[in-house]
């Protein structure tokens, strides 16, 4: 880089010495771009502490300069201090002329009378695997008045996460929506701020529930205390861990069919479901797969997306559904109980486009039924025998929010392959792409298997994702000294805009444009 700001240095430097008049109108241009970066700067200062709305809403505006006078008299305000008694009383008011409002009332865990935890099917939970998920169970009473915009919160103990992290509505006994939840990831906090619904009633009661997993780095085998949130203070649950600890030895076969379903991370009324066909590079004339569709769902028909791979798993040609491709005879047909789909050549039947397998992806609606869905799919091998594979995503709702289980890994995994393959061979080296091609290789054997734990398919997903990380070039800072010599050499070039070669010794003037030349270049 050093190197880099010589050169345009020299050139710089070289332009203002061709002739003295040159020089002189170089350096009124080198005064006024100094000026102009400078103001560049500044406003590209300004623009880097701005907040980013999109990324973190609380960040702070930069701090304007005020005279030592202002900063003064602002620097101790005279602010009367609130009592402990109305930030506690939810009926408390501001007299007039009170110089800040009073911060919104936060009842924390003091409303909810009891707390347990339970499976699917509602039986209390006593032993666990650390992979499990958990369904925590929340009972409230609302004895004190309380009013729309103030909140109760509940902070989970670092033992757990929440499943999911969109909002869900709290409910009274009747089905009444008295607050929304909103979660934060980072800390784990559930805040639930009160509908206009609780205004002017004097006792509610109800019930709360979402779904959690264990932290498995703050848990051990065997008893595990948890403390949970509730009458404004804690109450320990006791669990029993059993720790997991999956491996894989990497050598189970490639299959010819297999599906996966996962719950849409923006629409958790949707689930996204993955079909990948010949994964194992058998040689399938006119393959068709026929999906059967469970109950409770209904097929988003303009979901079809196909993706052909070639025998490395690098995506060929990946389209929607139906298509206007030329000679394709890709179709999708539906029927009462799902769809067929019928593909192009798979493996050494295809000659022209060197298939050699497929992923298609689609979705369904789901109507909240049922606790868990099904999907099926079918086709044939190439000894014309059956392969079948089932997919099931259970609910796991919190108020209306869900999400998978295992299908949660395969589809993270899934991703992660995907955005290896995007990467292009031709900007490695080969050692970077041994690196890169044994770590996706791995991690498709390890989403292949249908054994595989979340364990498994989580660590082949980080080990994958660590690999794309050292291959994957850096995006080199951008250097201000380069910039700037740049730019000087844009305003010197358009000085010499209009020079004839009578201004010039014949020899100063091929030297100039030579080098006229290369700067345009490097420019």
């Amino acid at each position: 880089m050093k190197k880099r700001v010589r050169i345009l240095m020299l050139f710089i430097l070289f332009f203002s010495a061709v002739t003295p008049a040159y020089a002189t109108v170089t350096s009124t241009i080198e005064t006024s771009g100094i000026e102009e970066i400078s103001g560049t700067q500044e406003q590209e200062s300004a623009e880097n502490t701005a907040p980013d709305k999109l990324v973190d809403p609380t960040t702070e505006a930069p701090a304007v300069e005020e005279d030592s006078a202002t900063k003064e008299s602002e620097s101790t305000p005279t602010v009367t201090p609130i009592s402990e008694a109305e930030t506690t009383n939810p009926t408390a008011t501001l007299k007039n002329g009170d110089p800040v409002a009073r911060a919104v009332v936060d009842y924390g865990s003091q409303f909810f009378n009891d707390v347990s935890f339970s499976d699917m099917a509602g039986n209390t939970l006593a032993k666990v695997k650390d992979t499990d998920k958990i369904k925590v169970n929340y009972t409230f009473d609302i004895t004190t008045p309380v009013k729309e915009g103030e909140t109760m919160s509940i902070a989970l103990p670092e033992e757990l996460k929440l499943v999911n992290y969109t909002e869900f509505p709290l409910k009274d006994s009747d089905g009444n929506t008295i607050a929304l939840a909103t979660t934060d990831k980072n800390t784990g906090l559930i805040t639930l701020t009160f509908t206009d619904y609780v205004n002017g009633k004097s006792a509610i009661s109800g019930e709360l529930f979402f779904w959690a997993k264990l932290d498995k780095t703050k848990v051990t085998d065997g008893n595990n205390t948890i403390s949970m949130p509730v009458n404004g203070v804690t109450t320990d649950l006791t669990l029993k861990v059993t720790k997991t600890t999956g491996s894989t030895s990497g050598t189970t076969n490639p299959t010819v069919l297999f599906k996966s379903g996962a719950y849409d991370k923006n629409d958790p009324t949707l689930i996204n479901w993955t079909i990948t066909l010949n994964n194992a590079n058998q040689n399938l004339f006119q393959p068709t797969i026929i999906d059967t569709i469970g109950p409770g769902q209904t097929l988003v028909k303009t979901s079809f997306v196909v993706n052909y791979r070639d025998a490395a798993k690098k995506s060929k040609m990946k389209y929607a559904l139906p298509t206007s491709l030329t000679n394709d005879r890709t179709e999708v047909s539906f029927t009462d109980a799902g769809f067929d789909l019928k593909l192009e050549n798979l493996g050494s039947f295809s000659i022209i486009n060197h298939y050699s397998s497929a992923v298609i992806t689609y979705k369904t609606k789901v109507d909240n039924s049922g606790t868990q869905y099904i999907n099926s799919a079918s086709s044939a091998d190439e000894n014309n025998d059956s392969q079948t594979r089932n997919a099931t995503v259970k609910f796991y709702g919190s108020g209306g929010e869900a999400s998978g289980s295992v299908n949660e890994a395969i589809d993270e995994i899934s991703n992660t392959i995907d955005e290896a393959e995007s990467i292009d061979p031709n900007e490695l080296t080969p050692s970077e792409n041994t690196q890169l091609e044994e770590s996706k290789n791995t991690a498709q054997t390890t989403l292949d298997n249908e054994d595989a734990t979340i364990e498994e398919l989580d660590k082949a997903k980080e080990n994958l994702g660590e690999a794309i990380q050292e291959v994957t070039p850096a995006k080199p800072e951008e250097n201000q000294e380069v910039k700037e010599a740049i730019e000087k050499l844009k305003e010197i070039l358009v000085v010499t805009e209009g020079k004839e070669a009578t201004d010039y010794t014949q020899e100063s003037w091929d030297v100039l444009e030579e080098v006229k030349e290369k700067a345009e270049v490097i420019v």
